[in-house]
Parts: structure tokens; C-alpha cells; sequence
């Protein structure tokens, strides 16, 4: 399959996008660019135009509008399931696999035969990597077949079998293979991701060869799709101030509006320092410190992951733990352990968020029945389940594990249950403005941390945290469980072993962090 060779810009894409192949070879110049095959990641400037242009798209005859909330699929008779499953359970290859189906009426053809090798090779491109080493399990199989069988169905019957189709959000494996076969078979099909979520590229790494990615500048939130159009009249103050969004939007000009990156992706920087750095990188705003970036919906946030072992001198400690204490959206904790232990095996939950390659998948998480934090916006939830990954797959953090797998499942037991706190903390978390930050302090008598509340530590950190750990004694804490280049350790020339024991009152302002 070829891919156009011009790139699609809006103004084109528009113009292009809704007339049939006749028309389009006629605007450009007879060359014949048969059929559109893109992902559109992004959201226009004008959101609003983004909005309505897709709710315009779908009063259009003879166009699929889909997305995971109203694809449907045909039920498949007994005799088909059955058939489907034996063929899968003897291993066969591609292309005796689509043969048997076809023979079967079971994948659709049309009557006409001149297309019929067209068809049979389509399928087979794309069932190669359906039914490889790392490609999809039965059910999911069956899954494409039936939303084949719905929709192509209704294709073949036409003159022409021929398809324009959107795609709008987040997507499955088998809706991914869905769309796959309906790109090799030269429909036109757009793919929609305001997020700039790749979707098809997360499942079909190769996608680019017989796809078009199109990046859009804006990131939004994937929200429902349009029912109705945006009526818009801007005024001149409106417009004045839409120009300068746009203006602060570029990632160039260092000025950010609350909340203008609320629906960004982060990405945590290690932030090395002086012992004479660490009190005023700590109340330095992000955008201040060095190596701060904003580009393509991702906000780079250089954070402190770093131990203090001993004092200077006691007075100096003081100082350091009141002034952390008068900073903004700070959490400080002197009793440990703060989580509660992991007591069961999460083995299954973490095959439930595994793609067929072995990969996690953020969309899997967010539909898991054990998610809880459905009730955060979904930008929010997006940011968790990055960084949950990204724990995960941490190959600095070690927890004395048996194996990965069980380290792994540790992780997660922790990360889905986090304490209230936290979740408020990162409710407030304006990615322009305060950095949120967690001060532990280790005394005689505060306790030892836990494993837990390392892989707490830990996540939070790649979210975008300061995690500082004050150990006056020298002994061993985060440390314990972090290699070396993965936190920063300032050692200072005296132990103190009197540091005091928390008040009572701390120790009651800290009950919420264990579970119930």
C-alpha cells in the first residue's frame, strides 16, 4: 500500500477529506491519491473548529463515524466461533488461516471477483501480525472478525465497495486491527486523537509505512464526541485574547497561564545540586529551573530526588525542615511505614494491562475494575497511569524481590491504592507554577520505610515530585532500595542520633496516610 506523497495540511485535509477519489485527482493536478490513510494527533488552535469540524463530518451520507463508545460488533453463530477457535488452536499461518475464513464466508468478500484478490490480500497483510508470536489472543480475534462482519458487510453491498470512516479517541487492540484492515483495503480513514495519543502506532509499530501521521499543535483532553455544533462569536477583546494564548502557547515566550498545561504529559528531570542548591531549588517555581522545556504536549520538569545523611549543625536542620514546612503544597512525614505492606499476589492484575506483546497499556488501567481513580479528570489519570508504567518498568528501583514479575506486582498492589493526600496534592499540581513536594524525616524513633513507601516515593517522583529524605543518623532509608544514580546523597560532616520524636500532634495529623 502507498501512502501519499504530499503532506496534508489543514487547509487541504479539509478540502479533500469529505469528496469522493474522482474530485480529489481532479484538484491535484489528475494525480491519482486514491484513498487517505492518516492519523490526525492534536487539536487545531481553535478548538472549537476542531470540535465542529468533526460534528460536521458526522451529518455526512455514507460516512462511519466511530469511536470505542458506539462501534458495534455482529454476533458471530456458534458454528463460526468454534471454527475460528480450532483454526487458532492449530497454529495455522496467514494465509491458509484467511483462505479456510473466506471459504467459510466468515471474513466478508464482495460480489464483484475482480476485487476479490484485492480482499484476500488485505487480509492476509494484516493477519500476519494479528496472528504472530506477539499478536492477539482468540477472543480479541473474534472480536475483529465480528466488527468486520457489521461493517463490511454493509460496504460490499454498494456499487462501489468503498468506505470513509473516522475514528475518534482511544482504541483497542482488536478495533486497531479493525481499522488496520480497512486501511489496507483502501478506505479512507482518519484516526482522531486530540490527546496526540499514537494509538495505532502503539499496536502496529509499523503503521507508518501505509499511515500518515498529521501532529496538530494543541493537546486536549479526549472528551465526548460532538453532538451538536459550537456556536462561537468572538469578539475583538476575545480574539485579541485568543492571539495571545496562542502566543503563550508556543513553548518559546517562558509565560504560562494557570493551568495552560493542565492536559500535558510530564516528563521527570533528575535535578543535581549543591547541599547549598537544595533550600533554594526548593522553592523555586519550575519554569525557573534549569533544564525546564515545553514542547509537543510534554512538560519536561527538572525535580529533586535527593538525601541528606547527617547535619552541619542542629540549628541548621531546623532551618532547613521550617523552611520546608512554609512552602506551598508540601507533604512532610516523620513516621514510618507510611503504607501499609502488600499482602497478596497482584499477579493478575498486572497480565489484565498487558498488551499481546507484553507491553503495559495505560488504556487497559483506566478500564480495569480495580481502577479507583476514575472520578480525576482523565488528563489527570493519563499522567498516573505514565507514571505507574514508568515505575514499573524501573530498572533503578529494586525491592528485593523474588523476581521482576513479583517486584512488579508489589508496585502496582501499591500504586492503586494511594493515599487521599497525594491524589489532592496532585489535584493541585499546576506543572507552571509550585513544584509539589514530600520531605521525609528519619529519627530513632520514627520507624523504618518500607518498600512501599519507597515505590510511593519513587512514582511520585517521576510524576514530578521533589522528594527530599533528611536522615540525621546517616543510616540507610530511600537509599536502601534506589541504585546509586538514581538519587543524590549529600553528606554532611556530623551524625546526630538525638534528633526528637514527632509531636503528638504530627503523629495525629498523619493517620489518614495508612490504609483502613
Amino acid at each position: 500500500m502507498q501512502i501519499p506523497d504530499w503532506q496534508i495540511d489543514l487547509a487541504r485535509f479539509e478540502e479533500l477529506f469529505p469528496l469522493n477519489s474522482t474530485s480529489r485527482a481532479e484538484i491535484l493536478n489528475n494525480e491519482t491519491p486514491g484513498y487517505f490513510s492518516g492519523r490526525m494527533l492534536g487539536c487545531f488552535e481553535d478548538e472549537d473548529h476542531y470540535f465542529n469540524l468533526l460534528y460536521d463530518y458526522s451529518l455526512q451520507v455514507d460516512l462511519f463515524v466511530l469511536h470505542q463508545f458506539n462501534i458495534q460488533s455482529h454476533i458471530l453463530s456458534s458454528e463460526q466461533v468454534s471454527s475460528i477457535q480450532q483454526l487458532l488452536q492449530t497454529g495455522k499461518p496467514a494465509e491458509p488461516f484467511v483462505v479456510h475464513l473466506l471459504g467459510q464466508n466468515i471474513l466478508p468478500l464482495p460480489a464483484q471477483s475482480q476485487f476479490h484478490e484485492f480482499y484476500y490480500q488485505a487480509y492476509v497483510t494484516v493477519f500476519e501480525t494479528l496472528l504472530g508470536p506477539s499478536g492477539m489472543t482468540i477472543p480479541q480475534i473474534i472480536e475483529i472478525i465480528s466488527y468486520l462482519q457489521r461493517y463490511l458487510n454493509v460496504v460490499i453491498a454498494r456499487t462501489v465497495p468503498t468506505a470513509k470512516c473516522i475514528w475518534y479517541g482511544p482504541m483497542t487492540y482488536a478495533q486497531a486491527g479493525f481499522l488496520a484492515v480497512w486501511m489496507q483495503l483502501h478506505f479512507d480513514v482518519l484516526i482522531f486523537a486530540p490527546d496526540q495519543t499514537d494509538w495505532l502506532h502503539q499496536f502496529f509499530p509499523d503503521c507508518n509505512q501505509w499511515s500518515h501521521m498529521q501532529k496538530f499543535p494543541n493537546c486536549h483532553e479526549v472528551i465526548a464526541f460532538p453532538t451538536k455544533r459550537r456556536a462561537v462569536v468572538a469578539t475583538t477583546a476575545q480574539q485579541a485574547s485568543n492571539k495571545l494564548e496562542q502566543l503563550l502557547d508556543d513553548g518559546i515566550s517562558g509565560l504560562y497561564r494557570p493551568w495552560q498545561l493542565r492536559n500535558y504529559q510530564t516528563k521527570s528531570l533528575h535535578l543535581t545540586t549543591t547541599f547549598a542548591e537544595v533550600a533554594l531549588y526548593l522553592g523555586q517555581q519550575a519554569p525557573f529551573r534549569p533544564g525546564f522545556h515545553v514542547e509537543k504536549g510534554i512538560v519536561s520538569l527538572p525535580v529533586l530526588l535527593t538525601k541528606i545523611n547527617g547535619v552541619e549543625t542542629p540549628e541548621q536542620l531546623s532551618e532547613l525542615i521550617q523552611l520546608v514546612r512554609a512552602l506551598p503544597n508540601t507533604i512532610i512525614l516523620e513516621q514510618f511505614p507510611f503504607m501499609s505492606p502488600i499482602l497478596m499476589n497482584y499477579e493478575y492484575y498486572l497480565a489484565e494491562i498487558e498488551s499481546a506483546n507484553g507491553q503495559f497499556v495505560p488504556e487497559y488501567m483506566m478500564k480495569a475494575i480495580w481502577w479507583r481513580y476514575q472520578s480525576l479528570s482523565i488528563a489527570l489519570q493519563k499522567k498516573l497511569t505514565a507514571a505507574m508504567i514508568s515505575t514499573l518498568e524501573d530498572i533503578n528501583l529494586h525491592i528485593n524481590s523474588e523476581s521482576k514479575r513479583e517486584q512488579q506486582g508489589q508496585i502496582l498492589g501499591t500504586l492503586i491504592d494511594l493515599p487521599d493526600p497525594f491524589i489532592q496534592q496532585l489535584e493541585q499540581f499546576d506543572y507552571a507554577r509550585e513544584v509539589p513536594k514530600v520531605l521525609t524525616i528519619h529519627s530513632q524513633v520514627s520507624g523504618l520505610l518500607s518498600a512501599e513507601d519507597a515505590i510511593v516515593l519513587r512514582f511520585l517522583h517521576h510524576l514530578g515530585y521533589d522528594i527530599i529524605s533528611l536522615n540525621p543518623s546517616s543510616r540507610s532509608d530511600l537509599d536502601r532500595f534506589l541504585a546509586p544514580e538514581a538519587i543524590q546523597i549529600h553528606q554532611l560532616p556530623h551524625h546526630w542520633f538525638e534528633y526528637p520524636q514527632p509531636k503528638a500532634s504530627m503523629t495525629k495529623q498523619r493517620k489518614w496516610f495508612w490504609r483502613k
